[in-house]
């Protein structure tokens, strides 16, 4: 896969300084980067009860991603009203 990126100039040269100090092609050392910075998945582990799925969603941040936000309030009374907005809409 070939991507085209335009960088900004700053960016651009600190790539290239920082290549050129491992001795190694811009190309090679951006590569390097992405690799670094964006590791394989983990597999998907096999799921076999809702106890098990539970504990995979908030192992990775699913359960209580809502936690923090201020603007909800109760995140069940939100879930409700959108789901009563959900049932009420018109397709007009």
């Amino acid at each position: 896969m070939t991507i085209t990126l335009e960088l900004p100039p700053v960016m651009s040269a600190r790539l290239e300084e920082e290549a050129a100090k491992r001795e190694k092609p811009v190309e090679e050392y951006a590569l390097s980067l992405l690799e670094r910075f964006m590791p394989s998945p983990a597999p998907m582990p096999e799921l076999k009860t809702g106890a098990d799925v539970v504990a995979f969603w908030r192992a990775n941040g699913l359960i209580g991603d809502w936690a923090d936000r201020e603007d909800i309030g109760d995140s069940l009374e939100y879930a409700r009203s959108l789901r009563r907005q959900a049932e009420t809409r018109s397709y007009d």
